[in-house]
């Protein structure tokens, strides 16, 4: 999901991002092992719908990077959850 907002529920009193998620990713590279053991992905086709998501159901968060005209998602190791 690429963020473009974060909003607090009243509500709920949940905290909820909205944005825009990626249809597709692949491994940034396969040799000499595939990068997705390290969940570095190259992420492609932004959906034109936005839609939310709690925070709580968040895995982790990544970095996109820009590289010849590709987005690499790279992830930020303190953010892994492992529940």
């Amino acid at each position: 999901m690429k963020v473009l907002n974060i909003y607090h529920t009243k509500d709920t009193n949940e905290i909820v991002f909205i944005g825009k998620m990626f249809q597709s990713k692949r491994p940034f590279y396969i040799q000499p092992l595939s990068s997705d053991i390290f969940n570095i992905y190259v992420v492609d086709n932004l959906s034109n719908e936005l839609c939310w998501i709690p925070m709580k159901n968040f895995k982790k968060k990544v970095r996109l990077l820009e590289k010849c005209n590709e987005k690499i998602a790279l992830p930020i190791i303190h953010s892994f959850n492992d529940d």
